[in-house]
Formats: structure tokens, C-alpha cells, sequence
């Protein structure tokens, strides 16, 4: 924030939150939650991981360890079969656009949710397999939550697309016509 000539205050008004949860997270008193990773990522024009990986990614590069590189990626939630996860946040959602880098997605945590979240992905943060899975209107799911490993924990990020059948021409026929009904319920005056 300091390069940015950012208070925490500003930083706080900007992103429509109190400011002891700005001051929290500064002094390391406070986990990043996904709703402040959401603002964070909309604010400053990043993907909401990065928000949430900034704390593991903070811990590796300490001066007392040296700079290593890590590539950060998504891993699957049923991966954790050796250790604890404590689930914390679960969106589902759909893809609403895919560019060459990345794509949008609108998530809701329960099908009551409004207004939806928005957010931007890095194709990046995606296994191999699941980066071709990602195309305007595929059904995804993103998990937040901590892993445990012994003594360790560390709080992780995990996307996975729902593979699902293509829908057949009757079907899209079906749906198109039960849109149209729906259409002409809807008394537009």
C-alpha cells in the first residue's frame, strides 16, 4: 500500500469494509477471507487467489529462508486424504467469459445469493485438463479452505470444472421453449 500512497483507511473506505479488518490483515492478526480477496481483486485489478496465497507466498520468501520459486496451482479437494481440510468458503458458478489468459466467472455461495459474485481467473490457477473444460458457460466450483499437514497449515485455493454431458438438440429445444414461456409469464408493464 505504501508504494501506492495508500492508508489503510483509504484502502478500507475503497473497498467498502471497516478499517480493523484492513489493520488486522496489515499486522498479520487477521486471515485474508474470500469476500476480501473478491474486493482486493476488483480494486486493485488482480485474480482473488492471489489475495489468498500472498500469506504462504509471504512465509516462502522470507529473508531467513531465501527467494525460491513456487508455481502456485489449484488442487483438487478430495487430494487431501492424508491430512486434514477444513473447508471455508464454496462458490459454484458458471463461466461468462474466457479470454487467451484467463476468464470470469460468476459464483454464488448458496442458490439464494444476490447480488452474485464476479470475479477474474488466471488459466494458470487450472490443472492442464480443466483449462480446456473452461468455456463460457461451463459449471465450475472454487473451494477455499486450510490444509493440514502434520503442524502445517496452510490455506488453499481449489478449482474444478463439473464434467458434464453436452446437451442434446431436444433437449436445448425443451429449454429454449420453457425460456420463452417463462418470457411471456413475466408481465413487462
Amino acid at each position: 500500500m505504501k508504494p501506492l500512497g495508500l492508508s489503510q483507511s483509504a484502502l478500507a473506505q475503497a473497498l467498502g469494509v471497516r478499517p480493523m479488518r484492513i489493520s488486522q490483515i496489515v499486522r498479520a492478526r487477521r486471515a485474508v477471507t474470500a469476500d476480501t480477496a473478491l474486493r482486493r481483486s476488483r480494486y486493485f485489478g488482480t485474480r482473488p487467489g492471489w489475495w489468498l496465497d500472498l500469506p504462504t507466498l509471504a512465509r516462502r520468501e522470507a529473508p531467513s529462508c531465501g527467494p525460491r520459486e513456487h508455481a502456485f496451482r489449484a488442487r483438487r479437494v478430495n487430494a487431501h486424504l492424508n491430512g486434514r481440510y477444513i473447508l471455508l468458503k464454496k462458490y459454484e458458478g458458471f463461466v461468462t467469459s474466457r479470454s487467451g489468459h484467463g476468464f470470469t466467472a460468476r459464483l454464488y455461495e448458496n442458490i439464494t445469493d444476490y447480488p452474485v459474485l464476479e470475479a477474474e481467473f488466471d488459466l494458470e490457477e487450472l490443472s492442464e485438463t480443466d483449462r480446456e473444460l473452461a468455456v463460457e458457460g461451463a459449471s465450475m466450483v472454487w473451494t477455499i479452505g486450510y490444509n493440514y499437514d502434520g503442524s502445517i497449515r496452510e490455506r488453499e485455493s481449489a478449482m474444478y470444472f463439473r464434467r458434464l454431458p453436452p446437451w442434446a438438440g431436444k433437449e436445448m429445444g425443451q429449454a429454449r421453449q420453457h425460456a420463452e414461456e417463462l418470457i411471456r409469464a413475466i408481465p413487462w408493464e
